[in-house]
């Protein structure tokens, strides 16, 4: 292999790009005939990087314990696939509105469109590491019943980070709420 003589700046971002990718990867890079950087790129698979991944709620003592809301302070993860979803509302299949008015059997509805969805993309609830709520305003006396909902799928002491808006409407007048999660697979 010659030494390569690299004064583009983005050939040479390709290149250390490329020899970052030794930790993961076995690769050999050549220069063929015709001057053209042949690289050829093969994942190891013995080097204890194909290892399992973990997601991490973080609650910290310095922080209000936002598990009795049904939210985790901190997330942390690693993983192998990262799912991100529309957000979800109170439609069933067939786009008719479950709990017309009802801030709680919405968010229900919601939540189970979230887990046929994870489902779909081989997912589970307890691979939810984030929820954004979007709700709107004229149910803020009402948002308490989000609590509950929150507690009931994701019952115990690791529930998923949480952000809560309170916003003037959604797509649809008959939406009460709308929630987008991000899953990441373990």
């Amino acid at each position: 292999m010659k030494n390569l003589n690299v004064t583009n700046a983005e050939s040479r971002w390709r290149i250390n790009l490329i020899s970052q990718l030794i930790h993961w990867f076995k690769y050999t890079i050549s220069l063929n005939s015709r001057r053209v950087v042949e690289v050829k790129i093969e994942m190891v698979q013995d080097a204890g990087y194909n290892k399992l991944m973990s997601n991490k709620m973080i609650n910290p003592e310095a922080l209000f314990d936002s598990r009795q809301f049904g939210f985790s302070q901190i997330v942390t993860t690693e993983g192998k696939k990262t799912v991100y979803m529309s957000g979800q509302v109170g439609w069933d299949e067939n786009q008719q509105i479950v709990g017309p008015g009802d801030l709680g059997v919405q968010m229900a509805q919601a939540i189970r469109n979230i887990e046929t969805g994870l489902k779909a993309a081989g997912a589970t609830l307890a691979d939810v590491v984030l929820l954004r709520l979007y709700i709107v305003a004229s149910e803020i006396e009402n948002s308490g019943v989000i609590k509950d909902v929150l507690k009931e799928f994701f019952p115990g002491d690791n529930p998923p980070a949480s952000t809560w808006l309170y916003i003037h409407s959604l797509a649809n007048e008959d939406f009460l709420i709308e929630v987008e999660p991000v899953a990441v697979l373990s």
